[in-house]
């Protein structure tokens, strides 16, 4: 359950709408600095924009159970920190392509998947930290996760 001083997502995003837009989050502000942003069940989808190398304005992303992070940006999205409680990271860029996760520490702090689809790759430039379970969910034989963080010791 996020904090009561949280902002949370109220909509789930369509492929034209993504974590920038203002109208996806409860205080009807695009993400600032030192704010901490929660995706629930109830607004389950959040996407990254269409664009090269976004980076994500607010301190903090949690996904939780139930939510997904959809990539759909090229290059690599930068996250301070992003939290997975629950939640997934799911390949939504052009099959066979290559899209990147990085910027800070990616925490697992309970069971979460990532899904790179059928043919995608999903390069996690983060150290992952946490105790949960990460579950790598591929659909086909062309789908990777590839870990690009020297001295990460995650074994979840």
């Amino acid at each position: 359950m996020p904090p009561a001083n949280g902002v949370v997502s109220t909509v789930s995003n369509s492929r034209l709408q993504d974590w920038s837009n203002e109208a996806v989050w409860s205080d009807s502000l695009a993400p600032g600095a030192g704010k901490a942003y929660f995706v629930n069940g109830r607004a389950p989808l959040l996407r990254t924009p269409l664009e090269t190398n976004p980076v994500f304005g607010g301190a903090s992303l949690m996904l939780l159970e139930g939510s997904q992070l959809r990539l759909q940006h090229s290059g690599t999205a930068n996250v301070p920190e992003l939290v997975l409680n629950g939640g997934e990271l799911v390949f939504d860029g052009v099959e066979g392509g290559n899209v990147g996760l990085g910027g800070g520490t990616l925490s697992v702090t309970n069971e979460s998947r990532i899904a790179p689809g059928n043919s995608g790759t999903i390069s996690i430039q983060s150290q992952i930290t946490g105790e949960g379970v990460l579950v790598i969910a591929a659909q086909g034989e062309g789908a990777t996760v590839a870990v690009n963080y020297r001295g990460n010791t995650f074994t979840g």
